[in-house]
C-alpha cells in the first residue's frame, strides 16, 4: 500500500493524503479521520525515508558515548543512559543511532540525525568546531569534553550532593563507620 494507492481509495490529491497522515492543522478533522481510517485498514506505514527527504528532517538522535563504552564497570551505566534515551526517543516518534567519534563529522553531512547527545569526553576541538559550523543541536551528558576550556552546561548528576544525602540518611539509621573512596585526579570532578 503506497501514498498513491491510499489518494486513489479516498479521492484526494497525494499530498493532500500526506498532510492528513502527518497530522496537518490545515487538513479538515474529518478528511484526516477518512485518511487513518483508510491507512489503518490498509496496514499503511509511513516511509521514514520518504518523510525525512521531504520534510528535510531525520527523526533521529544521535548518541556518541565514549570508546572505553563496552568496558565492563563501564557499560552498566551506559546501558542504563541508553535504555532511557530509547523509551524517552520512541514517546516523541525518535530513532536512537549511537554513532562513534571518529564518525562524526559524515554522521552530520549526510543529514543522519536532528541532535546530538555526547556522552564522552574525549570529543575533539574539530569535531566541536564541525557542531558549530554545521549548527547541530546538542547537549553534554555526564561529561564536560576535556578540550572545552569555557564553561559548557553539562547534565549530570550531584556526586557531591548525593553523597551528602546518603551519608545523612545513613547516619540517621545508625551507620557511623563511612568509608567514602575517592580519587585524587582533580580532573576526574565525578569523584568529589
Amino acid at each position: 500500500m503506497t501514498l498513491k494507492d491510499i489518494a486513489k481509495i479516498v479521492d484526494l490529491s497525494e499530498s493532500t493524503v500526506s498532510r492528513a497522515l502527518n497530522n496537518n492543522p490545515n487538513i479538515a478533522k474529518k478528511t484526516r479521520e477518512l485518511v487513518m481510517k483508510v491507512a489503518k485498514e490498509h496496514n499503511f506505514v509511513i516511509n521514514p525515508h520518504a518523510r525525512s527527504l521531504a520534510t528535510k528532517r531525520s527523526h533521529r538522535i544521535g548518541i556518541i558515548f565514549p570508546n572505553d563504552f563496552y568496558e565492563f564497570n563501564k557499560r552498566d551505566f551506559f546501558s542504563q543512559l541508553e535504555k532511557h534515551f530509547l523509551l524517552n526517543s520512541e514517546k516523541f516518534q525518535y530513532e536512537i543511532l549511537i554513532i562513534r567519534a571518529k564518525s562524526l563529522e559524515k554522521t552530520i553531512k549526510s543529514g543522519n540525525v536532528d541532535g546530538l547527545i555526547i556522552v564522552n569526553r574525549d570529543i575533539s576541538k574539530d569535531d566541536l568546531e564541525i557542531l558549530k559550523k554545521y549548527k547541530v543541536p546538542h547537549t553534554f551528558v555526564a561529561y564536560k569534553p576535556t578540550v572545552l576550556e569555557a564553561d559548557v552546561c553539562v547534565f549530570k548528576s550531584d556526586n557531591l550532593d548525593c553523597g551528602y544525602n546518603v551519608a545523612k540518611l545513613l547516619h540517621k539509621e545508625g551507620c557511623y563507620n563511612l568509608l567514602t573512596i575517592t580519587s585524587n585526579n582533580e580532573n576526574l570532578t565525578d569523584y568529589k
